[in-house]
């Protein structure tokens, strides 16, 4: 069978609805690459920037007047150095865990280019031994080294505890409370040693212990108890003093006067020399 072949007539609308369609896809993806090459330039342009202007270098580290020169220089971070390339945080982390004696370092960022440093001090409320040496302990139970010139180590008690931290915070919460106690001899303090099982003991003076019992106590029991030790301690039988007293209950104390012999033994152990941890 013969193939039959028709004759198509090309209409001129036809070639313009194409050349149109051709014109505006032309169009469409000329202004999509633009904005390509434009977001890439500027991407390029804003790296560079941020890589290399001066506006964004650290000026200077700068401390406040209580912040020590050596933690300055522990930030790790320089003038020069880009002012968002580094964690204020993990700068806070480091230098806390390096001054244990600042229970707040804070870091930051100035408009102006500069690296603000402040810190917040600890504020010793006893002292604990450690070795030949004294630390300060926060009434957090955090110890940190004593700077004795800020806080003599005199006016502060000792404190005995099995541990520190979570450990040392019931004996700090009964000395807070032993410490608001209206009495003279309060002002004695100079010990208080805890027991693991919770039992305290109170040093005062030259070393008077009094057992105090347990530090679990109200602090109406406490009071009652403060006002009893302050009528003991300005009896007149006690004119020469105590070996040592103890805490029967809320209203009786046992005690033990000074003997000759005794006074002897006490005269003789103060001559031994300073306190030693």
């Amino acid at each position: 069978m013969p193939i039959k072949r028709h004759r198509v007539k090309l209409r001129k609308s036809y070639v313009r609805y194409r050349f149109k369609t051709a014109a505006q896809a032309t169009w469409t993806w000329s202004r999509r690459l633009t904005f390509v090459a434009l977001g890439v330039w500027a991407a390029q342009a804003g790296h560079r920037f941020w890589s290399q202007t001066p506006y964004l270098r650290v000026k200077a580290v700068q401390g406040a007047a209580d912040v020590p020169a050596a933690l300055l220089t522990e930030t790790t971070v320089r003038a020069g150095d880009h002012l968002f390339r580094f964690s204020t945080r993990a700068i806070e982390r480091h230098l806390q865990q390096r001054y244990p004696e600042f229970s707040r370092v804070s870091v930051r960022r100035r408009p102006d280019g500069r690296v603000a440093v402040a810190v917040d001090r600890r504020v010793p409320v006893a002292r604990v031994a450690d070795g030949e040496n004294w630390r300060g302990m926060a009434e957090d139970g955090v110890t940190f080294p004593l700077d004795e010139t800020r806080f003599p180590r005199e006016p502060l008690p000792v404190l005995a505890v099995p541990g520190e931290g979570e450990a040392a915070r019931p004996a700090l919460a009964f000395l807070k409370l032993i410490s608001s106690q209206d009495a003279a001899w309060v002002k004695e303090l100079r010990k208080l040693k805890a027991e693991p099982d919770g039992e305290a003991t109170l040093f005062l003076r030259a070393d008077l212990p009094v057992h105090w019992g347990s530090m679990a106590e109200s602090p109406k029991v406490v009071r009652r108890k403060a006002q009893r030790l302050e009528r003991v301690l300005n009896d007149d039988s006690l004119a020469e003093g105590a070996a040592h007293l103890r805490f029967i209950d809320e209203d009786r104390v046992a005690v033990k006067p000074l003997t000759a012999e005794l006074l002897k033994k006490t005269a003789d152990d103060n001559k031994n020399g300073p306190e030693r941890p």
